[in-house]
């Protein structure tokens, strides 16, 4: 019984000298991290302090939030948990692991909660339900979480999946197009075997059923011409224009004198007369709006047709906007004196004469405005 007491007594006396190492230790290497710049914040050095002697507290609870509070000082503070994992006691060195686990896949006190949530059901879910978290992570449309987890998954399935929902994302493509991130973005797919053109990439986006409507509604039309410009592949420029222009809606978007120039930029760039003609009539062809007869818009679209088109497409061009369209009852009802107006002056008699005609037979009421 002696014995045994005895040893028990000398259990109790190492681990007490072994706390006191640890937090002299502990202690040791705040004053060290204390004027290290990599461990500067708007955190008191003394509150990182705590936070690590509470790691060697007895209470369960007080651990688990010296753990938590480590974790809300943020990245300053990994500096310091790297020398825990290496010189820390058992539960420090586990403990200050799963902070930086944490860290490293992205899981940082400047995450929003929800997005953190996922990320840690990410972490230990199986593959369906990461799959699942994945689909949600779009929906949030914040790329770098979905960057993250492309980088650190192991599982390939996993990573096209990412890939997949990235590029069919309407608030993702507009981030990597604004931030001009999309070649290093279409390059780490790739490189990955998620094989997809940069130009297939972009035009299988624009041509999905209600993107332009969608980007219309928030404001960023302009978009689809960063997305042109970008383009530094002139074929490949071209394969897109012509991919957007099968798109009998497209222009229904582009139909306003900013947008029609920025439009007619972008076939300006190529360098084949051929190309830029017939993209143009592809283009001309699609206008049905009737705000393409505003005067600014309208001259663009008449000087364009003048310097990159043939005589005879000239000429088509004017018979198409005097038949096909002005014989539509909604263009007709919605042509004001200004637009009559940019439109008359540019006629030549028998183009003139042609138009009294489609008045006189779809629109009389605008007859009286061609007389005087």
């Amino acid at each position: 019984m002696l014995t045994q007491a005895f040893q028990l007594r000398r259990r109790n006396v190492m681990h007490r000298d072994l706390l006191a190492i640890s937090l002299i230790w502990v202690m040791g290497v705040m004053r060290g991290i204390a004027s290290d710049p990599d461990v500067q914040g708007d955190t008191s050095t003394d509150a990182i302090q705590f936070a690590v002697e509470d790691l060697n507290s007895p209470s369960f609870a007080i651990r688990e939030r010296a753990t938590r509070d480590l974790w809300g000082f943020g990245e300053q503070v990994r500096p310091l948990l790297l020398k825990l994992v290496e010189a820390g006691n058992l539960e420090a060195r586990q403990r200050a692991a799963q902070v930086l686990a944490d860290f490293d896949f992205g899981i940082t006190p400047d995450v929003p909660a929800h997005i953190a949530k996922l990320l840690r059901q990410y972490r230990s879910g199986s593959t369906e339900a990461r799959l699942q978290v994945i689909s949600a992570l779009v929906a949030e449309g914040d790329l770098n979480p979905l960057r993250s987890l492309a980088k650190r998954s192991a599982d390939q399935r996993t990573r096209h999946a990412i890939y997949s929902c990235s590029i069919e994302s309407t608030p993702l493509m507009i981030e990597l197009i604004e931030r001009d991130e999309l070649d290093a973005w279409v390059e780490t797919m790739n490189n990955d075997n998620f094989r997809q053109p940069r130009h297939e990439t972009v035009s299988k986006w624009l041509t999905s059923t209600g993107v332009l409507e969608e980007l219309s509604n928030v404001g960023k039309l302009s978009v689809v011409d960063t997305a042109i410009a970008q383009e530094e592949d002139e074929e490949n420029r071209n394969r897109l224009l012509r991919r957007l222009f099968v798109q009998r809606t497209f222009t229904d978007f582009y139909s306003d004198a900013e947008r029609i120039d920025s439009m007619l930029e972008c076939i300006e760039t190529l360098s084949s007369r051929s190309d830029r003609h017939d993209l143009f009539v592809r283009f001309l062809s699609l206008a049905r709006n009737p705000t393409i007869y505003d005067p600014p818009s309208f001259i663009k679209l008449k000087r364009f047709a003048t310097e990159h088109c043939s005589s005879k497409t000239l000429e088509e061009f004017w018979n198409y906007i005097i038949g096909a369209v002005l014989q539509r009852p909604e263009v007709l009802s919605q042509l004001n004196d200004d637009r009559i107006r940019a439109l008359v002056v540019q006629l030549n008699d028998p183009q003139l004469e042609r138009l009294h005609k489609t008045i006189r037979e779809h629109a009389p009421h605008l007859q009286d405005l061609l007389d005087h």
